[in-house]
């Protein structure tokens, strides 16, 4: 089957001369010499029997020089001629093992091209098979062998196919060659079939490439093989779980397979469920139906399946109870790690997803993760993980607060510690409970402890400067599909937090924005911003002096549809007018006008919209006049000596009143 018994026989004797002749270098140089001379020797002696027997009258000599050979590529010139000429030997397996010998010395096989060549047509199809090998390791174009290789897969034993196969691909229409692969693999016997995926002896271990070539041909012929008693399934699961799109009922055949009897197929099928999870709503449709996996009796299974429903995100909440135990009951700690990363993934509250299931989520898991964070027995990696976790739970402010208090200014390792102080930046005005321990820790001797209480206090007293607007608390708009909305932007890999939202306005992304809006995402809160959804539109989506983008009116008319205030203040208090009038066309004036923004709403400096959009964009000053603004007695007073000598301001101020 071309294995190299003589290069295995070979490399044995020179390893035990060469552990012989370390132990004597040990001894001194001159026994170093005497061992180097010695291992010459018994290397010569072994290359010139090989080039006698090569030609000996005994069928079993040949054979075994046939194979010897292939291992003495520094002496190729001597070798490869040799190895030409048994190519055309009486004995088969000769040719066979000349032949592989050749294939295995790869460039300095050259010289026996012609030989090679006509090989292809030798009688025997282990021989063909092998010295298109040899041809294509010397540089031959694989389309010059596809002939030899094809009839070998109509004719050669269950091996040589395999091989020929293997070869094939790239060359051929890989959709042929999938039904002669498992009718090889089917005649393999026991033993082998059943071997490493990985073993390039094996035809199993063609699988996995063949259906790397994505070609839809060879899906049904390893599909109705997985229901065929005997035949390999875990790899023919490895092979099929990559393939895009996934073969029909992919999912049924998973979980089918996932009560196997064999730990190697129900491992095979956990990992084939990660794939599908970490496609576009991949997560879906199979977590329930496959919980049994993370009770499995085989420790590799439920690693496996702890890294699938960790992938599968919200879409596998019905395992956290068991994921829990894990976590906070198993003696393995890589197990107990596993079931840490499930968990703070299946409860991330940035991900996209129902908000009731993230809550569910976060009252199962958040108790296990504590358990782990105070088990001072733990590792501190993972301890540090489950806080991380802990973090990223949709938890009831107040509970978010109390535990990250605790921890943050308790007696835990560092790095928990600065976690936890981190975990307070996403909570905003929400953690102002707690502005009196992290003015403590702003002192703490951990910098990084340090830092991280400052930014959240930062973030804290930000959020605390500018009130929850009306409506501000997340809501999907009204009549709209919050879960096809939030599919949508899973598919797109959007994080359903507030950052996630701003950029998304930020880059004007108004399909994202209303994605957002109809997901739940608030319209009004300003967060830990201190500046409202419309400010941040008006901010970014008008480019001073050119035409307002649709995309921004969109996002705007999307932001007030779903409740935003067009009077809304940020931290300097400033109205949205004030920000939209310095770069904004008249058509977003428009918008804002027509809900409601107030024209005479004056800042802190008691500037009106219609004073900053005179000095910045004449465009929305005719805006606001159009819209019926006239200058109040106090706003006359200040405006009236400001543009004495600019004709067209001047003309702005007459037309809105100023004397």
């Amino acid at each position: 089957m071309g294995f190299n018994h003589g290069i295995w026989r070979r490399s044995v004797i020179v390893g035990l001369g060469l552990g012989v002749a370390l132990g004597w270098a040990a001894a001194g140089q001159a026994q170093s010499e005497w061992a180097e001379r010695t291992m010459a020797k018994m290397h010569d002696k072994a290359l010139a029997t090989a080039l006698k027997e090569i030609t000996s009258r005994d069928v079993e000599k040949r054979r075994e020089a046939a194979e010897d050979l292939g291992g003495f590529a520094e002496e190729a010139a001597q070798v490869v001629p040799a190895l030409a000429a048994a190519l055309a030997d009486g004995d088969a397996l000769v040719r066979e093992r000349a032949a592989s010998s050749l294939w295995k010395l790869e460039d300095a096989a050259a010289p026996a091209e012609a030989a090679l060549r006509t090989a292809l047509s030798d009688p025997d199809p282990g021989v063909r098979v092998r010295a298109a090998g040899a041809l294509e390791a010397i540089g031959v174009e694989p389309a010059e062998l596809v002939e030899a290789r094809r009839s070998v897969v109509a004719g050669g034993d269950w091996f040589d196919r395999a091989l020929a196969i293997r070869d094939l691909i790239g060359s051929v229409d890989e959709g042929t060659l999938a039904a002669p692969l498992v009718q090889a693999i089917r005649e393999t016997p026991d033993e082998v079939r059943s071997a490493d995926p990985e073993d390039r002896f094996s035809g199993v271990s063609v699988l996995a490439p063949l259906a790397a070539t994505g070609n839809p041909g060879v899906v049904p012929p390893l599909m109705a093989a997985l229901a065929e008693p005997g035949m390999p399934r875990a790899a023919l699961v490895a092979a099929l779980a990559p393939f895009e799109p996934e073969p029909e009922g992919w999912v049924e055949t998973l979980v089918r397979l996932s009560g196997h009897s064999d730990p190697e197929v129900r491992e095979a099928v956990a990992e084939a469920f990660e794939l599908r999870a970490k496609r576009p709503e991949g997560g879906a449709g199979w977590p329930n139906q496959v919980l049994g996996l993370l009770g499995d009796a085989e420790r590799d299974v439920r690693w496996s399946a702890l890294g699938a429903f960790g992938a599968a995100g919200g879409h596998a909440a019905a395992g956290v109870p068991a994921i829990a135990r894990i976590a906070s009951g198993s003696s393995d700690e890589d197990l107990r790690s596993a079931a840490v990363r499930a968990l703070g993934a299946i409860g991330d509250v940035r991900e996209p997803f129902d908000r009731a299931v993230k809550e569910r989520v976060a009252a199962e898991a958040g108790p296990a993760l504590l358990v782990v964070v105070d088990d001072a027995t733990a590792d501190e990696d993972l301890r540090r993980d489950a806080m991380e976790a802990f973090t990223g739970l949709a938890l009831p402010p107040e509970v978010a607060v109390r535990e990250l208090s605790r921890i943050a200014g308790g007696d835990f390792p560092s790095g928990v510690r600065i976690v936890a102080t981190r975990g307070f930046w996403p909570l905003g005005r929400a953690a102002e409970p707690a502005l009196p321990l992290l003015e403590r820790l702003t002192a703490d001797p951990e910098t990084l402890v340090a830092a991280a209480a400052t930014s959240a206090i930062d973030d804290i007293r930000r959020g605390v400067a500018v009130a929850p607007q009306p409506g501000a608390a997340a809501r999907p708009v009204a009549g709209a599909d919050a879960a096809a909305a939030q599919a949508w932007l899973r598919q797109h890999d959007h994080s359903f937090d507030q950052d996630g939202f701003y950029r998304a306005m930020i880059e004007s992304d108004a399909d994202a924005v209303e994605r957002y809006l109809a997901a739940g995402m608030s319209a009004a809160d300003a967060g830990t911003t201190g500046m409202p959804p419309l400010h941040s539109v008006v901010m970014f989506g008008c480019p001073w002096g050119q035409p307002t983008p649709e995309t921004t009116s969109r996002i705007v008319a999307a932001l007030l549809a779903a409740g935003a205030d067009p009077n809304a203040l940020d931290e300097q208090g400033n109205a949205v007018l004030h920000r939209a009038v310095s770069s904004c066309d008249g058509g977003v004036i428009d918008q804002l006008l027509g809900a409601g923004a107030d024209l005479h709403a004056a800042n802190v400096t008691g500037m009106s919209p219609f004073a900053l959009a005179v000095v910045t964009n004449a465009g929305a000053a005719e805006a606001l006049i159009a819209a019926g603004y006239r200058v109040t007695p106090e706003e006359n007073a200040m405006v009236r000596e400001w543009f004495t000598d600019d004709p067209a301001k001047r003309e702005l101020l007459e037309r809105a009143g100023v004397k």
